[in-house]
């Protein structure tokens, strides 16, 4: 049994005991209900954050922030039509973009974005730089092109524009006169292709690119006219066509008359790659004969006589030839052939010396049918004899022709000065065969019966003159 001291002091333990638990159950209660109530905010906090995030995107062009959209699509909605834009200006195709845009990709709690500004920044940073092959001519950037196959395609152009059609078969078994055969097409400058990156502008399409290459820059030339030019003159001098100058002088024409002093452009093209042609062109060509004379003296001196005449021959010639750009800056001959040979000319000149000076004994002039005499007929005198026939006629005796040619009534005439007081006429002939001032030997066909001038037939009509007084033929010729 306890004392009452240790009785008393167990009741009022107890009563503290009690009152602590008491105490520490309403904190528990309280913790609970903190619990509940921190749990129940953290779960609405969180569903408010998320409620508010955005998904954004950063934009850098080559590494460098640009700005931020919503969606990529912003962005290569108006690359697109950026290069869209490009290709249409400088009729290309297929623009590849070499600039490096990438995207960040970020959800920020009520996260901010710009589309225009992003756009506005990427157009004044950014000249669109795109994919291309540049064409290097010695050494040299002469322009930019999309691929490879354009450059190419342009280049074909060109050796087939001064070449031909380089597809063709380049030999053959023969070829005929007037034909050519292209041997080789090349560029006298190297030429290479590179990848590199470009604005846009610069790129140029196939066609564009050919024409750059064939023509070049332009060297501006002003000529002052001198006294006596022409315009052919001045194209010849300065290489270019008479067209070229009219298109660089507006208002010129091939008839207007050059003043000295005037001035004109004649701006001659620097192409930046020269197109090589050799080829070969075969040409029939004509072999010239000789002309061989030798001397006869029983022919009176200053007459010919043709013995053989001549024949020309022919050869057939294959030349090399190597042009320019069109123009020919080479040509040799690389094979010939004779097709036949020519056949030589043998002339007889004469060189007896024949008097001018008549006998006085006249032959016959022609042969045939004495159809009128010297004497009265049908009224009046007939003054000399009518021979009919169709053969030669000759000169009755030496002399100097001194007429031959149209001679009124009696047509086609030759008259003879035999130098003894006496002449000769021989008329209505249908071909005259000598020469005035030619001497004639006694016996020298002059002429061809014909019917010219006042004549019924074909005939000669022959008068004789002595001191300028007619005579009878008959007088003077050969029994």
């Amino acid at each position: 049994m306890f004392s009452t001291k240790w009785t008393a002091l167990l009741k009022e333990t107890s009563k503290k005991t009690f009152s602590n638990l008491k105490m520490n159950k309403r904190i528990a209660l309280f913790s609970i209900f903190g619990i509940l109530l921190t749990t129940s905010g953290a779960a609405y906090a969180n569903h408010y954050y998320n409620a508010n995030l955005v998904t954004v995107y950063r934009v850098f062009l080559n590494g460098k922030e640009i700005g931020v959209v919503n969606s990529p699509s912003v962005v290569q909605q108006w690359l697109d039509n950026k290069l869209k834009e490009a290709e249409k200006k400088n009729d290309v195709r297929s623009l590849q973009l070499s600039d490096r845009i990438s995207f960040t990709e970020e959800k920020v709690f009520k996260g901010r974005y710009d589309n225009g500004a992003t756009l506005e920044s990427l157009s004044k940073e950014a000249e669109i730089e795109v994919e291309a092959v540049k064409v290097v001519v010695n050494g040299a950037t002469v322009g930019y092109a999309v691929s490879k196959h354009d450059i190419e395609a342009a280049l074909m152009d060109l050796k087939q524009k001064y070449g031909g059609d380089t597809k063709k078969a380049v030999s053959a078994a023969s070829i005929d006169d007037g034909q050519s055969l292209v041997k080789q097409v090349k560029f006298k400058e190297s030429i290479t292709m590179e990848k590199s990156s470009v604005p846009a502008s610069e790129v140029l399409s196939s066609e564009k690119l050919q024409e750059l290459l064939s023509r070049g820059s332009s060297k501006q030339m002003i000529y002052t006219v001198q006294e006596g030019d022409c315009l052919g003159c001045i194209a010849k001098k300065y290489g270019v066509k008479i067209s070229e100058i009219l298109a660089n002088n507006p208002g010129l024409t091939e008839d207007t008359l050059l003043q000295p002093g005037q001035q004109l452009n004649v701006t001659t093209l620097n192409p930046l790659v020269t197109v090589e042609v050799t080829e070969e062109v075969v040409k029939d060509e004509v072999l010239h004969y000789q002309e061989l004379t030798r001397t006869n003296k029983t022919l009176p001196k200053g007459e010919l006589r043709v013995i053989q005449p001549g024949k020309e021959g022919k050869k057939r010639v294959t030349y090399q030839i190597v042009k320019e750009n069109g123009r020919i800056v080479d040509k040799k001959i690389i094979n010939e052939q004779i097709l036949s040979n020519p056949v030589p000319r043998i002339v007889e000149r004469g060189t007896k010396v024949i008097t001018s000076r008549g006998t006085g004994n006249m032959m016959w002039p022609a042969k045939g049918v004495l159809t009128s005499r010297f004497g009265p007929r049908w009224g009046r005198l007939h003054k000399g004899l009518d021979i009919a026939g169709s053969g030669s006629i000759k000169a009755t005796d030496n002399g100097r022709v001194i007429l031959a040619g149209w001679y009124g009534d009696y047509g086609n005439a030759v008259i003879i000065d035999h130098g003894n007081g006496i002449q000769t006429l021989y008329g209505h002939m249908r071909s005259i065969k000598v020469r005035e001032g030619q001497t004639v030997q006694k016996g020298t066909t002059i002429g061809i019966m014909g019917s010219t001038g006042d004549s019924t037939g074909v005939h000669v009509h022959f008068e004789v003159k002595k001191g300028g007084r007619i005579q009878n033929p008959m007088n003077y010729l050969s029994k």
